[in-house]
């Protein structure tokens, strides 16, 4: 007989035995610590599953989550700042004065929080306040936002200071050189000082930016108009009703420029949807109820018109 030959196999089947007697000593020792140890598995998983669901609570209310920063870490001004933005949006303006501040307070040179601070003074008709945060902005970063440029100037729009706001909307573009919003701005100086062919320029310039601004073709059709270019201003007024159908003040104008053609059904149909609109308008009624007495003699001057056309 081989003695080699038995001891091998005779070597895997004792490794079995005593792998398979280890197992079951193991499996002895484990079942005293299986029943603490699936607890204690069963309540991480309780545990991690109310975590998740108190985190997508917050996650589905922006301010509580934010709230939920600050809780944990009072002194961070940019979740005051962002709660802020929040209550803006929601138009509520005092509750947003009041976060804005408490940032500010925690970080006196945050030019986001003097800058949002003034954006909600301009919109509650605080103009003075405004300006004082714009500039308090403006101060600490001074070649960084063109946003303030802008809104600042736009505040001496509002006073009446046309040519002091000017400085701000080049400064504005100087920052930023795609930004049509001061071009418009910049036009709009221009307008009220009468100085109609540099607001054209202006508002041409927005437009070549951004051809669907639609304050930059509603405004240069109203210009184009003043200077007696009807053509172009119904043009400008067509564009601006593509843009934005529910426009009342650019149906206004093309009513107008049909008026005056003589083309009052065209016209009557444009002060009827003004009216549509803004049911306040008074000149728009009143164009109606002229229109409207006309009636009797439409089909006379369809007539008159069509000879002077010839």
């Amino acid at each position: 007989m081989d003695i080699k030959r038995l001891y091998i196999p005779s070597f895997g089947f004792s490794l079995l035995i005593i792998t398979s007697l280890f197992i079951k000593s193991i499996e002895k020792k484990m079942k005293v610590y299986l029943v603490p140890i699936m607890l204690l598995c069963f309540l991480y998983f309780v545990i991690l599953f109310l975590t998740t669901i108190k985190r997508n609570s917050l996650f589905k209310n922006p301010i509580a989550l934010w709230k939920d920063v600050i809780s944990k870490n009072p002194k961070h001004s940019e979740a005051y700042i962002e709660i802020g933005s929040l209550y803006m949006e929601q138009g509520k303006y005092q509750e947003a004065i009041m976060v804005y501040k408490k940032a500010l307070e925690i970080n006196p040179k945050s030019a986001k929080g003097y800058a949002n601070l003034g954006l909600v003074y301009s919109k509650i008709g605080e103009i003075e306040e405004a300006m004082e945060m714009y500039k308090a902005a403006i101060n600490l970063v001074p070649n960084y936002y063109p946003e303030i440029y802008n809104n600042l100037g736009v505040l001496y729009l509002k006073l009446g200071k046309y040519h002091e706001a000017i400085p701000f909307f080049k400064r504005a573009i100087l920052i930023n050189r795609n930004f049509p919003e001061a071009f418009v701005n910049w036009g709009n100086a221009y307008y009220f000082t009468k100085e109609y062919r540099k607001a054209i320029q202006k508002y041409r310039e927005a437009l070549n930016l951004d051809p669907n601004h639609i304050e930059a073709n509603y405004n240069l059709g109203v210009i184009l108009m003043k200077l007696g270019k009807m053509n172009e201003a119904f043009l400008q007024f067509k564009k601006t009703i593509q843009l934005a159908p529910y426009h009342s003040k650019a149906h206004f104008k093309i009513g107008m420029l049909y008026y005056y053609q003589k083309k009052y059904k065209e016209a009557l149909k444009e002060f009827e949807m003004v009216v549509k609109l803004d049911p306040q308008n008074k000149d728009a009624r009143e164009k109606i109820e002229e229109i409207r007495n006309l009636a009797s003699k439409w089909p006379v001057v369809e007539q008159i018109s069509e000879r002077r056309k010839k």
